[in-house]
This record gives C-alpha cells, structure tokens and sequence, in this order.
C-alpha cells in the first residue's frame, strides 16, 4: 500500500470533486432561484404595481438563505456523482489496484468539504444573513406585510406596530425570564398621521391575551400635566408565544453577530436558546460536510456492485432525507429545551461522521 497518493494524483482527485462540488451548487442554486422566485409571484398576487423585476431581486436576496440549507444534499449528490465519474472511466480502480487505500484517495474530498464548511459558516452565512436582512425590508416595503417589529438592542426590547386607529413604539428594559413580565416599559404612541399623541412609563407590562397591560403607569401628553394610573391597557396584535417565535429567528443575525446578540439577549433577560443552538449547529457544519462525504463514498463505492448507481443514488438520497429530519428533529428538541443543547447542535454532525466512518472501514476491509 503506498504511504499517500502524488501531488499530481491529489490535486487531480480535488479537482474532479471540487469541479461536482460547484456544479451541484449551481445547480441547486437555480432550483432554488426559480422556487422562491414562484412563491414571491403567487404573494405579489394581490400587488400588481410590484414589477416582474422586483420580484426576482427579492428573489435573489432569498437564495442564499435557502440554498444553504440544502448544500447539504448538494455535497451528497457532488461526492455520488464524483465517483460515479471515476468509476465509469476506470480511474479509481486504476487508482486502488496501484494499492492506494480508499482513505488516501478520499483525503483530497475531505480536505475540500471541511474548506467548504469553514466558507459556509465565516464566509457564506453573513452573506446569506445580509440577504435575508435585505429580503425582509423589501417584502415588508412592497408586499406591505404589517407584522409587528421586534427588535432586540442593548437598550431591551423594541417593538413597533399598528392598530389600526394608531400606531405606537413599546420600549421595555428586561424581561422576567419564562413569564409575559417586562420591567421599566416606555411606550410611545403616535395617531395615523404619525403624529405624538402620548407617552406611558410603566413599572411593568404584562403581555396577556393580544393585550398589553401596562401597571403603576405614568400618562405624559402635550401641554399636559402627568397623570398617573395604576393599570392601562394597549392592544397588541401578538400573543406571547408569537413574541418567543420572533426571537426564535435568528436568520438576519450572522455567525459572527450571534456571540454579541446572544449577551444582549441574556443580559435582557429575554430567550436565547434558539440563538446559541444556531451558534453551535454552525460550529458543527464542517463536521457534518466530512460525514456526508464518507456516508456518501460508502454508497457510492458499495452498492453499485449490487444494482448499479441508481440504486446508490437513491439509498444517498435516502439517508440525506434522513439526515435532514433527524437534524430537524433534534433542532426542535433543541429549542424546547427537551435535548441538552450541545446534543442538539452536535449530534447529527457526529452521529453522521462516526457511521460514515463505521461502514467505509465495512466497505474497504470488510
């Protein structure tokens, strides 16, 4: 068996990987390209002063979000399709007769897939956040979704939106952990004309039944003494679980914004849990692209031999749906506090590493 492969052969091996890596990738990105730009058309439905044009740009700031999540089928279906290549032109068994191991010959791809997870999380993932930063905007600007901003900053908590009458800017310094309780609350009220109508500081608001009921309220109007109340109520157009579900999103936040975010978020004493598990998942993505390349070299090199590439096409196909709702699953439990943390974010990535390795050490001696 010889030590390692040529720097010839490796490079050559990289190669032909990396050149199925981009192509896969171009391909899933005009997929995913033409699908979003199909669900942007069916909500514009009902806006047809937005222009065919304005449609696909907004499509375009999607994609990136989007195809990320599927790049892991991506690398699956480049590594298939990598060997398939080298198969049907003798070249790996060129390769392996010359008494290179499949490990060696695999060293270039794994090399590759542990570059393109480090791309995809510190380079990739701001991107596709900046992109979905800019996708909301212009879906809240030209598809005129009215629903209530919240936004989180080291001042608490923000949060902007209409009631149809007016509209008002809810201020609350922090938040009572695991209770709809908000401390040191400013709200700002505004008639329809965008005009100051008043202003409330309360000691607490509770957020109850599509409500807001703000307590030991202080009541400051133009030209107006201060009144003070003991309980005011504010409509809300949210409950309090549609507010955890906002901060739940961490989409717009980049992997380099998340350590800041989530201090903030802490410090306020608001949700974070969704947060530090996206944080962590993204630390565990070149983990899982080196696991589906040796999950994917099992089938690619095994069961050929016993029906041919379709089949081995469809078993990866398979385990990469598999995969993803095994991930799926354990984000979930992740978020509901039902699976520790570091296993939720951790385990699928590992899981998939240990079995590719487990059943090519199977396929290559077994």
């Amino acid at each position: 068996m010889k030590s390692s492969l040529s720097p010839t052969l490796t490079l050559y091996i990289g190669g032909r990987f990396l050149a199925w890596v981009a192509g896969v990738s171009l391909l899933l990105s005009a997929i995913v390209l033409f699908g979003d730009a199909i669900e942007l058309l069916r909500k514009a439905s009902d806006h047809p002063e937005v222009g065919f044009g304005t449609i696909m740009v907004m499509a375009i700031f999607q994609m990136p979000a989007t195809a990320q999540e599927v790049m892991p089928f991506g690398l699956l279906a480049a590594t298939l399709g990598c060997l398939a290549q080298l198969t049907r032109s003798s070249e790996l068994v060129i390769v392996r007769v010359s008494g290179a191991s499949i490990w060696q010959i695999l060293t270039p791809a794994l090399l590759l897939g542990l570059a393109v997870g480090l791309l995809r999380v510190g380079a990739f993932d701001p991107i596709a956040a900046a992109g979905t930063q800019r996708y909301e905007s212009m879906v809240q600007h030209y598809l005129g979704q009215a629903d209530p901003l919240v936004t989180v900053s080291p001042t608490g908590l923000w949060l902007r939106q209409a009631t149809g009458k007016d509209s008002y800017v809810l201020n609350a310094r922090s938040m009572v952990s695991d209770k709809p309780l908000f401390n040191a609350v400013t709200l700002l009220d505004f008639d329809q004309n965008n005009r100051f109508v008043q202003r409330i500081d309360a000691a607490t608001a509770e957020l109850l039944d599509s409500a807001w009921v703000l307590r030991q309220a202080q009541i400051i109007q133009p030209n107006k003494p201060p009144k003070q109340a003991a309980a005011i109520t504010v409509p809300a157009r949210l409950t309090y679980d549609q507010l955890l579900e906002s901060f739940a999103s961490a989409g717009s936040l980049s992997f380099w914004e998340l350590p800041s975010f989530i201090d903030v978020l802490e410090a306020s004493g608001l949700p974070s849990r969704a947060h530090r598990l996206k944080f962590q998942r993204l630390l565990a993505i070149p983990l899982l692209y080196i696991g589906i390349i040796l999950l994917a070299t099992c089938f690619g090199l095994r069961l050929p031999r016993f029906g041919g590439l379709p089949i081995a096409i469809g078993a990866g196909a398979v385990a990469g749906f598999l995969l993803y709702f095994l991930s799926s699953l354990a984000a979930t439990l992740g978020v509901n506090s039902s699976m520790p943390l570091a296993l939720a974010a951790w385990g699928p990535a590992a899981a998939t590493a240990i079995l590719g390795v487990t059943l090519l050490l199977y396929v290559e001696d077994g």
